[in-house]
C-alpha cells in the first residue's frame, strides 16, 4: 500500500511539472504573439507615415500637423495597450481595430489635411523634376533647368479672379498646366525641392521694376540667396522689398 502510495505522489509530482512546463510553455506563446501583433501595429503606423510624407515635400520636421501626430500617436497607443489585454485569435482581429481608430483618423484628420497642402506632389511629379534636370549636379543649374521648363510649359491662369476656391496646390499647377504668381511658386518650390534644391515662398510687397504689387515667386539658395520668379519670367530677379514665409504659415494662408 505505501508502496503503490510512494508511486501515486511521484506520478503526481512529474504531471504537476508536465502541465506546468505545459503552461509556461503557452503563456510564452501567447506573449510572443503579442510582441508579434504589437510589431505589426508599428508597421502599419510606420508605413502610414512613410506613404503621408512620400506625398510631401516641405521643410517640415514632420510632414503632419500637431493634432493629427497627436491623434495617431495616442490612438496606436490605445491600440496597444488593448493588444496586451486581448487575445486576438487573428491579424484580421487587430485590422480591424486600426480600420476602426487609425484609418478614421487618417481619412478624416490627416488626408484633409496632406490634400490641402501647397507643396503637395506625386512621385510623377518628383520623377519629372528629375528627368528636367538630368545628371546636372549644380543647384543653381538645376533650378535654372526646372524655371526654364515651367515658361514652356506653365502659362499664366488669366482667369484666377473667376475662380471661387481659392489657390490650387502645386499638384493641381501642374496637372492643368497654368497657375498664377503664388501657384507657380508653389510647384516650381515643390520641383527644386524634389532634387534637392533649397526653396521658400516669397511675397512681394514692390517688385523689380519699384512698383507697388501683391505678388509672389520663389528663393533658392544656391548657395546664396536667389529670388526666381516664374510668372515674371525672370531667373535672380532683384525685387526691391519682399518677405520669405514659412511653410506652416503659408499652410494657414492658402489652405482651403
Amino acid at each position: 500500500m505505501s508502496y503503490l502510495y510512494f508511486l501515486g505522489l511521484i506520478f503526481l509530482f512529474f504531471l504537476g511539472i508536465t502541465i506546468k512546463a505545459i503552461l509556461s510553455t503557452s503563456e510564452l506563446k501567447k506573449k510572443s504573439q503579442q510582441v508579434r501583433k504589437v510589431k505589426i501595429l508599428d508597421n502599419i503606423a510606420n508605413t502610414v507615415c512613410a506613404i503621408i510624407a512620400d506625398r510631401i515635400t516641405s521643410d517640415y520636421e514632420i510632414p503632419l500637423n500637431i493634432n493629427s501626430r497627436m491623434l495617431l500617436r495616442d490612438s496606436l497607443d490605445e491600440i496597444k495597450r488593448q493588444a496586451s489585454l486581448r487575445s486576438f485569435e487573428a491579424q484580421g482581429d487587430i485590422l480591424q481595430i486600426v480600420s476602426g481608430i487609425v484609418f478614421k483618423i487618417i481619412f478624416e484628420e490627416i488626408i484633409p489635411d496632406v490634400k490641402s497642402h501647397p507643396f503637395i506632389i506625386s512621385k510623377k511629379g518628383r520623377d519629372l523634376a528629375k528627368k528636367i534636370v538630368g545628371k546636372e549636379k549644380s543647384p543653381r543649374e538645376k533650378a535654372r533647368l526646372i524655371f526654364n521648363w515651367m515658361q514652356e510649359n506653365i502659362s499664366y491662369d488669366h482667369e484666377y479672379s473667376y475662380r471661387k476656391e481659392g489657390y490650387h496646390t502645386a499638384e493641381e499647377v501642374l496637372r492643368k498646366g497654368k497657375g498664377v504668381c503664388g501657384e507657380q511658386a508653389y510647384l516650381f518650390i515643390v520641383l527644386v525641392r524634389s532634387v534637392g534644391v533649397k526653396a521658400q515662398y516669397v511675397t512681394v510687397d514692390r517688385d523689380c521694376y519699384d512698383k507697388k504689387v501683391t505678388h509672389a515667386c520663389a528663393m533658392i539658395d544656391v548657395p546664396s540667396p536667389i529670388l526666381v520668379d516664374p510668372a515674371y519670367h525672370i531667373f535672380d530677379v532683384k525685387h526691391a522689398v519682399f518677405c520669405v514665409v514659412s511653410d506652416s504659415d503659408l499652410k494657414g494662408r492658402h489652405g482651403r
